[in-house]
């Protein structure tokens, strides 16, 4: 498979697997400016047989850092400053919830909010997820909105995943892989129907990135 040499993609691995072809998301790749210095995808997203897609919204602190897609998980139902239990969808890239996740609802703006460790998880008949929090761990929200991963579970809570940048290709984890190479978009204008969701506030923070919808 081929892809444009714009910064250092790379999987490492001692077997290969082929997929099928890539989705273009970007209007003009000529003109898109990429993080310097590469990083190293986080080891929880290291899964065989998966793909991040292009446009992955990736949180790298540093010049060759660690990695994280942000992933989001879509609130079923309604959730009160009452409420002890919220039913979530699996994360959009695949994640399965578990207790050891920490959550928060996506912030209106910025990149901190009231972040609750769960005390159990459990599929439902619907085939969504039963996650037990403490009342108001992660206050008020409406069916639709997305949780995150929180770096800590506390009232202030930071995102895990800030992101500073756009996956610039399909990262395609093949049998054997042992790291992957990401190359982050911080400049550019993208086909915004045809990547992940991107939350209001990465959109506000990726202040140099143009997210166009198609006609």
């Amino acid at each position: 498979m081929g892809f444009l040499n714009l910064g250092g993609f790379d999987v490492n691995a001692s077997a290969s697997q082929s997929f099928g072809g890539f989705i273009p998301i970007w209007m003009a790749q000529e003109d898109i400016g990429v993080l310097p210095g590469g990083g190293q995808l986080a080891a929880e997203y290291l899964v065989a047989n998966t793909i991040i897609p292009a446009g992955t919204p990736i949180y790298q602190a540093s010049i060759g850092g660690v990695q994280i897609p942000l992933e989001v998980f879509e609130l079923t139902a309604d959730v009160s400053t009452a409420d002890t239990n919220i039913t979530i969808k699996k994360g959009n890239l695949g994640t399965v919830p578990t207790s050891s996740h920490i959550f928060m609802v996506a912030p209106a703006s910025g990149i901190t909010g009231k972040a609750a460790v769960n005390t159990a998880v459990a599929i439902n008949a619907s085939g969504y997820y039963d996650v037990s929090i403490s009342a108001n761990a992660i206050g008020a929200a409406t069916a639709g909105d997305y949780l995150v991963f929180g770096a800590s579970a506390n009232a202030a809570a930071i995102m895990k995943a800030p992101a500073n940048g756009l996956l610039l290709h399909d990262c395609v984890i093949g049998i054997g892989a042992i790291a992957a190479h990401l190359t982050i978009v911080w400049d550019g204008e993208v086909l915004e129907d045809r990547i992940p969701t991107v939350p209001a506030n990465i959109k506000a923070l990726l202040h140099d990135i143009k997210f166009i919808k198609e006609l």
